[in-house]
């Protein structure tokens, strides 16, 4: 999995894509 990072959320990119 990617790592957490500020902004995109807690799976990156695809906690955006998902939210």
């Amino acid at each position: 999995m990617l790592k957490a990072r500020p902004g995109l959320g807690v799976f990156g990119p695809m906690s955006t894509s998902l939210q």
